[in-house]
């Protein structure tokens, strides 16, 4: 018998997350999300993945059961239609790829697409491309992007989770071979790459960059997404070796791609798009950018996913704040089944939900006053809740290095003279912020010098 605490708890948890997500599902907004966490086991031995060190918290072994999983999603998909839900797609797990989850799941999402006009229009997946290895499950894999493109107008879009030859290592073993095939295939599916620059491999990246920029197409080196292992293992050698590369980063891009048009150069490292001419601009994350988007367009949230979507691991139908933060005293809440069909909301937690969509990184004890908050990456939540079980607290580390990053860059940009043709675009640009930038040159330059 459900009691009136749990009752109102269920419609409080239903209430968050319609107003701050299915209500927005239902729309063209393309930053509305929400995200399939499908799977937790993974063959790779990513000295830094999360998934790997953390997989029976957040991703419990028993629950990795295929056939429970395709039944899981298979409710889910019908709930996403009877919801009239039109939002982008995103698949999150270890290598569901090249398990008997993939046909089933595809088979499942074509047979209830083609029936209605609540679908959406992307999806979008991470993964680290192993299936290349084996021909007839990239040509099965194929044989479904290109079905749903040509009979639903879905497109399907992976991120390749590879980090080049000189820190495959730390994530999957390449070959040249191996990279001929995933440039083939970004190619014909308009993929880039994510990787990751981490403690493990920091050392490596300015050869690993080079071959990169020597191996790649221009779009797919030119817009490599290197985002920083967020985590506590970053003390002062790897980040003297994180300065060391943007300080050849910033030379190269600037020489070889921008062509020392210090204008160009300056909305680069704004995060200012310019599509026409940089298509590489768009891409999610720029490593040398001291600005997050979050500064151009004056906003106050999280550089990461958990405002904009919610995550729904399919091994028990739970509602997680995000796949980082799938912990079982984290759960927002699961999903109620009856009669083989979702029927509402259990909650778990519901002021977690509360916290996640109202939280701002301005508004936390130790980024509040930070003179970094408007430039800063931000922290990982869920790395901070595995070090201390506070995912408010950032590992100071995380702080470390950000504050070394970003001053060093200020002082960089100085040196190469960009800040000199910021009038010539503040006219022309939407940088609310401003002013706050101005005051933080300021002061790490005077800092500096002293």
């Amino acid at each position: 018998m459900i009691t009136t605490k749990e009752m109102q708890d269920n419609d409080f948890l239903y209430d968050i997350l319609n107003r701050h997500y299915f209500e927005s599902y239902r729309t063209d907004d393309q930053n509305s999300v929400l995200e399939i966490y499908v799977y937790g086991l993974c063959k790779s031995n990513c000295q830094y993945c999360y998934l790997k060190t953390h997989q029976k918290e957040i991703y419990p072994t028993e629950l990795n059961d295929i056939p429970t999983i395709i039944h899981n999603f298979e409710l889910i998909i019908d709930w996403y239609i009877e919801n009239k839900f039109i939002c982008m797609l995103d698949f999150f797990s270890g290598e569901w790829l090249t398990t008997d989850l993939f046909e089933p799941m595809m088979q499942i999402m074509y047979d209830k697409f083609s029936k209605t006009k609540y679908r959406p229009k992307r999806i979008l997946g991470a993964d680290n491309m192993q299936f290349l290895w084996d021909e007839e499950r990239t040509n099965l894999i194929e044989y479904w992007f290109d079905k749903f493109e040509k009979d639903l107008n879905i497109i399907i879009t992976l991120s390749a989770s590879v980090d080049g030859m000189f820190c495959d290592k730390d994530r999957v073993q390449g070959t040249e071979d191996f990279y001929n095939k995933l440039w083939a295939f970004c190619g014909k599916y308009d993929m880039r790459c994510h990787p990751m620059v981490s403690p493990n491999n920091v050392k490596n990246w300015i050869p690993n960059f080079l071959w990169w920029a020597n191996n790649a197409p221009d779009d797919i080196w030119q817009g490599l997404m290197m985002l920083e292992v967020r985590n506590e293992y970053w003390h002062e050698n790897e980040i003297a070796d994180l300065i060391k590369f943007c300080d050849f980063l910033s030379d190269y891009m600037f020489k070889n791609v921008f062509k020392e048009n210090k204008k160009d150069f300056l909305k680069y490292i704004l995060n200012i798009k310019d599509k026409e001419n940089y298509p590489f601009s768009e891409v999610g994350y720029n490593t040398l950018a001291i600005a997050g988007t979050g500064f151009i367009e004056g906003k106050d949230y999280f550089n990461c996913s958990i405002h904009n979507e919610i995550s729904i691991r399919l091994g028990d139908l739970s509602i997680v704040p995000c796949h980082r933060l799938s912990y079982n005293d984290l759960l927002l809440g699961k999903f109620k089944i009856e009669n083989n069909k979702i029927t509402g909301l259990e909650a778990i937690n519901p002021v977690m939900a509360v916290i996640k969509t109202r939280m701002k990184q301005s508004n936390l004890p130790h980024c509040a006053n930070c003179d970094f908050i408007g430039v800063c990456t931000g922290f990982c939540l869920g790395n901070s809740y595995e070090i201390s079980k506070n995912f408010l607290i950032p590992a100071k580390e995380v702080c470390q290095l950000y504050k070394a990053k970003i001053s060093f860059l200020i002082y960089k940009y100085e040196k190469m003279g960009l800040w000199k043709v910021l009038p010539e675009i503040q006219n022309e640009c939407n940088l609310p912020h401003l002013d706050y930038l101005k005051a933080l040159r300021k002061k790490i330059l005077s800092n500096l010098e002293k």
